[in-house]
């Protein structure tokens, strides 16, 4: 009974190939600060728990609220809050948004609610977002 269990709830899954993410789970990050002397500024640096760690180049799903950055290259930004509360405009954090970058030209409106599968990659600098989904899929 348990292995026809574990098999009926594993099975979506590896068929889908896709690790379902949710925004909690991408949370599970600390920011340290720390002085660039050569540029002289401060630099966010990520520290990750060794689950995120474990989803880096994994190919996952996630929803959220779409936010477009550029139309003309097609880049969006997927948000675990909407526009007005988002990372860029409200008090959340970079780790409330993931950068989308589309297999294929798509359109959407700020704010819809839309999932996204794709591979996720983790950014161990500071000079980027810390997450970014690479040849996403739109789900519908």
């Amino acid at each position: 009974m348990k292995t026809w269990l574990v098999s009926w709830v594993l099975l979506p899954i590896a068929a889908i190939g896709q690790q379902p993410v949710t925004w909690e789970m991408l949370q599970e990050v600390e920011i340290d600060y720390r002085q660039d002397s050569t540029h002289n500024i401060w630099e966010l640096l990520p520290v990750y728990s060794d689950e995120i760690l474990a989803l880096d180049g994994m190919e996952i799903q996630i929803t959220g609220f779409v936010i477009p950055v550029s139309l003309a290259t097609n880049e969006f930004v997927l948000s675990a809050f909407p526009f007005a509360s988002c990372f860029f405009c409200g008090g959340a954090g970079p780790e409330s948004v993931v950068a989308i970058y589309p297999k294929k030209k798509i359109q959407l409106q700020t704010d819809e609610l839309r999932s996204f599968s794709g591979r996720l990659s983790i950014y161990k600098r500071s000079d980027g977002l810390l997450y970014q989904l690479e040849n996403a899929r739109l789900h519908p």
